[in-house]
């Protein structure tokens, strides 16, 4: 669960690098923090990666718990996460809006399959949808082992769901 002293900082600029774990041990790296990327509206990709309806999609950097899983944690919490529970008041997260969990997280020659059950917000903003999906996409390709994502929502197509 991601508290409001989670925030480590805010990285203004293009796509940013997962954060390098704190320690190793004999399970291998652990991640302790995270990426997760909120939306800026009307930046028109100035401080983030630019996105739907002139926005930026901006990485957030946060604390977690210590994990080998860091896709499924950074999800877990764009999932949950609200800007004003981060003290970050100009940005927004529709992600987290609706009740979407993650069911499964698969990473395969470089394609991450992202399972998520629960609905979207029924109600979205113009510009929510494609929104979600950028998040959601920025989330999973910091890591360099993803080079590719697919995202369904109770079995269907994330497109197929998202207004």
């Amino acid at each position: 669960e991601v508290a409001a002293a989670a925030v480590v900082s805010v990285n203004l600029g293009r796509l940013a690098p997962a954060p390098a774990p704190f320690g190793v041990n004999a399970n291998g790296a652990l991640f302790d923090r995270v990426n997760i990327y909120l939306v800026q509206e009307g930046d028109d990709g100035e401080n983030g990666i630019a996105a739907a309806c002139n926005d930026s999609i901006v990485p957030v950097q946060i604390n977690i718990d210590a994990t080998v899983a860091p896709l499924t944690a950074s999800l877990d919490a764009l999932l949950e996460s609200e800007p004003a529970d981060l003290d970050l008041a100009q940005l927004s997260n529709p992600s987290a809006e609706g009740s979407l969990v993650i069911d499964q997280v698969d990473i395969l020659n470089g394609q991450a399959r992202v399972a998520l059950t629960g609905d979207v917000a029924d109600n979205l903003r113009f510009c929510d949808g494609a929104r979600i999906a950028a998040q959601l996409q920025a989330t999973a390709l910091q890591y360099s082992t993803v080079t590719s994502v697919i995202v369904t929502v109770n079995g269907v197509p994330l497109a197929d769901v998202l207004p």
